[in-house]
């Protein structure tokens, strides 16, 4: 009995499970590669960048290409203006979220079907994009910004997802049991049901800070002055209009210096874009599996 035990608990792994990690470790290495030589290439000098193809650590530690791209003020005016766009925009998300989702996840709403059917017809049909640009226009939120806050306030996806999450963590029990204990359904709403939700919220506003930080086309499509640009409209314009060697016009006449800065400046954009996110993520990660999964899976 003690060998059998034994055997058991130290069983060899099977063939499979190691082709399967090997699998996993070699995706892992693929999808990573690229964020690591980014990184890597924007600390770098720019002559280290553009010898190396293949960088997994700077080489030349250089801070140039971070202190000429936080030198140009536009940078600096489009990550406030992206800061501001991600706190009131994921603000403004998560309360009509979590308020319609709360809604129609009580089964006593009167028509609580077909308000959901008339969410859900929003997913497959929509006017398009110069119906949407009428309706800004017509609302006088063009080149304000409200154009970057008000047509995106909610997600059906999102809105769905907080209402299962509440069906199946808030019971109708509890709601009963307030109601005997005489509560109001706006202190059930904002001391049990609130509490109880926090990991579908906190999903919630990852999600939609996310969708905030990285969005640019709005601003392409309603904005037309440039002090209102988010960040990535500005990044955009940098690397897609060719302004980088405007940025490094300053470095003198060699043009080959040039050229180079210009490399690794653009390395050091990508990663301006992506810090933010990268900080916020490790915050909301033990919550993440864990409201998505209940609040989308479950019935």
């Amino acid at each position: 009995m003690r060998s059998l035990s034994r055997g058991r608990l130290f069983k060899k792994p099977l063939i499979g499970d190691l082709i399967i990690h090997l699998v996993l470790l070699l995706m892992a290495g693929v999808f990573t590669f690229p964020f690591i030589y980014i990184v890597s290439a924007s600390f770098s000098r720019a002559s280290a960048v553009a010898a190396n193809p293949f960088l997994f650590y700077p080489k030349g530690f250089n801070l140039g290409a971070y202190r000429l791209l936080f030198s140009v003020s536009t940078i600096w005016r489009g990550y406030l203006n992206s800061l501001f766009y991600m706190t009131a925009g994921t603000t403004l998300n998560v309360i009509l979220t979590i308020l319609t989702g709360y809604a129609l996840s009580k089964s006593s709403l009167p028509g609580r079907n077909f308000i959901t059917v008339f969410f859900l017809l929003t997913m497959f049909f929509s006017g398009g994009m110069i119906p949407s640009y009428l309706l800004v226009r017509d609302l006088k939120m063009l080149n304000t910004r409200w154009a970057m806050l008000l047509p995106g306030a909610i997600s059906t996806w999102n809105m769905l997802v907080t209402r299962t999450f509440m069906q199946n963590n808030v019971p109708q029990d509890l709601s009963d049991a307030a109601v005997v204990d005489g509560a109001s359904e706006f202190r059930f709403f904002t001391e049990i049901v609130l509490p109880l939700s926090l990991p579908i919220t906190v999903v919630m506003i990852l999600f939609y800070g996310s969708a905030h930080w990285n969005a640019w086309f709005n601003a392409f499509i309603y904005l037309r002055d440039s002090r209102l640009f988010p960040l990535q409209l500005i990044l955009r314009d940098i690397l897609v209009q060719g302004q980088l060697g405007d940025m490094t016009g300053g470095l003198g006449d060699d043009a080959a210096e040039r050229i180079l800065m210009a490399l690794s400046l653009k390395y050091a954009i990508m990663v301006a874009a992506l810090l933010p996110m990268m900080l916020a993520f490790p915050f909301v990660q033990k919550y993440f599996v864990k409201g998505v999964m209940i609040g989308a899976l479950k019935e």
